[in-house]
């Protein structure tokens, strides 16, 4: 029973991204059998599961509902990999309804988590939120500062997808602080990881930043 639980959280997971509907299906399910077993891992594997499928629907009130009770049960558990997830995965929530305060307090507790067990890739995509928060606030000198700090990780992990994001990320923020040929050093970085790694979606992104550079070099120069 507990391996169906298992397959129906993962079957909810993976629905979250085609088709929402179908995953709280099947995260209902593994919530009511977990419930029947008491497994409490179980039950917070599928709050989560429903979490995220909400969230893919823009549910914001039901994907809070589910995911702070995942959180919930979490910190029970002492699960702190499952903590630092839940964390960020609200402070998500409050980021898409532009309640900036909550979600910086939200991501710094999960960064907080992240560093005390040591998970690197945990604490870049803290980084990399917070840096976001920061360029949402036009405070382009903090956005600066953390997103330095999720590239230094991503370089370091050699995650090359990521250190991409990372590039396009702060190719946004010197453009916006006017340093438009800097911005497009690194987009163009950014850029040629994007083609090696044939990431079609990472391309649109570094092309469309790339063009929001040259407009601001443009009118800059009153052309």
């Amino acid at each position: 029973d507990t391996g169906k639980v298992k397959l129906l959280n993962q079957l909810s997971y993976e629905y979250n991204i085609i088709s929402p509907y179908d995953g709280i299906k099947y995260g209902n399910q593994s919530l009511q059998l977990a419930e029947k077993l008491h497994w409490k891992a179980g039950i917070a594997r599928a709050n989560s599961s429903l979490g995220a499928n909400y969230y893919s629907l823009s549910d914001f009130p039901n994907a809070y509902k589910f995911w702070l009770d995942a959180l919930t049960i979490n910190e029970e558990l002492n699960n702190k990999m499952g903590i630092a997830n839940h964390l960020h995965n609200i402070g998500n929530i409050f980021f898409s309804q532009k309640n900036y305060t909550n979600a910086l307090d939200y991501y710094n507790r999960a960064l907080k988590v992240s560093q005390e067990i040591g998970n690197k890739m945990f604490a870049t995509n803290s980084y990399t939120a917070i840096g976001n928060v920061y360029a949402e606030l036009n405070n382009y000198p903090k956005a600066l500062e953390y997103h330095l700090k999720a590239l230094a990780i991503d370089q370091e992990l050699s995650l090359k997808g990521s250190v991409a994001a990372d590039m396009i990320n702060l190719g946004f923020v010197y453009n916006q602080q006017g340093d438009s040929q800097k911005a497009l050093d690194i987009l163009y970085h950014a850029l040629q990881i994007k083609k090696d790694m044939n990431d079609k979606n990472g391309l649109a992104k570094a092309y469309n930043m790339i063009g929001k550079g040259f407009l601001s070099m443009s009118l800059k120069q009153g052309n």
